[in-house]
């Protein structure tokens, strides 16, 4: 356990050492913080999606631990083999968090909406997200439907028709309204209105129902909406672990290198005299 009258009596290693559980310390509680803000997200925390959220959470956990380990270890343990150590266990789960970044980066820098000529909001397209955003939703759509749709189409719809179709989520556009293309007319009874004898080139045209049950929960407009929700969290997460994590990250390889550097010509000076 590090304790105040030590502080004075540091040399370089030491305080190498403890900046180093420091940086522990911070990149787990970044990793629990940025998985549990996916998890808390009903589309992020959905079957096929909530890998990230937990992976993070149990990247960060075990650096938490290693921060605790250390802790008990400073008393009576060379600085050599606790830096040994820490090179073996905190670099690798650092550099997972960084990979992951790159990844989630890389899957969810596509997609974004439509500008809708005299609207304030966007449409979403399935098409213009990812090929591996796209075959997620492909595969798992009906277990999507189910828990992040059908479970909060009440409430999410409802909010919707309360903010009177103005600025909203893309998720609440996606399954709440039919698409702009269509040319539906939207009366003051919260019904939309098809044109007589019209034709789509839209498929979701004709899925749409009025039946708050139905809506346009299973419409490719719905599962465009899912998917922004889902791009929009992770892209947010994405940028904060590159950010954060690549600058300390090269200052601890860079003071590892040069910990080891030192300790090795230390040692060779040792022989020599």
């Amino acid at each position: 356990m590090v304790r105040p009258r030590d502080l004075a009596n540091m040399n370089d290693e030491s305080l190498f050492l403890y900046g180093t559980m420091v940086v522990d310390f911070c990149f787990g509680l970044l990793g629990i913080s940025c998985g549990a803000s996916l998890l808390w997200q009903t589309t992020s925390a959905c079957t096929g999606f909530r890998f990230l959220g937990i992976t993070l959470i149990v990247i960060g956990v075990s650096l938490m631990l290693l921060f605790c380990i250390n802790c008990f270890m400073t008393g009576g343990t060379s600085a050599v083999a606790i830096g040994a150590g820490k090179l073996l266990c905190s670099v690798p789960l650092i550099l997972t968090l960084f990979a992951l970044g790159i990844f989630v980066l890389s899957v969810s820098s596509k997609g974004g909406g439509k500008s809708i000529p005299g609207k304030s909001n966007k449409e979403y397209h399935v098409e213009s997200y990812s090929k591996w955003m796209q075959n997620k939703i492909a595969q798992n759509w009906d277990n999507y439907y189910h828990k992040a749709v059908v479970k909060d189409k009440k409430y999410v719809c409802m909010k919707f028709y309360i903010d009177d179709v103005g600025v909203d989520s893309a998720f609440r556009l996606g399954c709440c309204k039919p698409p702009q293309d269509c040319n539906f007319s939207y009366n003051n009874s919260g019904v939309w209105v098809k044109p007589e004898n019209a034709t789509y080139s839209n498929v979701d045209c004709n899925r749409w129902n009025d039946d708050p049950n139905t809506l346009c929960f299973n419409c490719e407009s719905c599962k465009a909406g899912f998917l922004q929700d889902v791009t929009s969290h992770w892209f947010t997460v994405g940028c904060t672990l590159v950010g954060i994590v690549a600058v300390p990250l090269l200052i601890v390889i860079l003071g590892s290198i040069c910990f080891m550097c030192s300790n090795r010509s230390s040692d060779g000076y040792a022989r020599l005299l």
